[in-house]
């Protein structure tokens, strides 16, 4: 098994705090971040609690979009290995 990176998930841009954090992982495991980090979004508990992908429930919320960035992000770090 291999670690793809590290993101940081329910991030609250607005809060000193969670900038902070951010930068602080930047800083120690900067080859291992991500660039995306997924936004809190209160749509995500209601996803989980209806047992369906987010994607599906609220394809257009922010956590939604900022998954699909992720997964992108994922995909064009590792095209290089990719014969396509």
């Amino acid at each position: 098994m291999t670690v793809e990176g590290i993101f940081i998930t329910a991030y609250e841009r607005n809060i000193k705090a969670s900038f902070k954090i951010k930068t602080k992982l930047f800083d120690l495991n900067s080859k291992f971040m991500l660039n995306k980090s997924i936004p809190k979004d209160a749509n995500m508990m209601n996803a989980t609690f209806s047992r369906q992908p987010l994607s599906l429930v609220k394809p257009k919320s922010r956590a939604a979009i900022a998954y699909k960035e992720l997964a992108d992000e994922i995909i064009s770090r590792n095209s290089v290995f990719l014969d396509l």
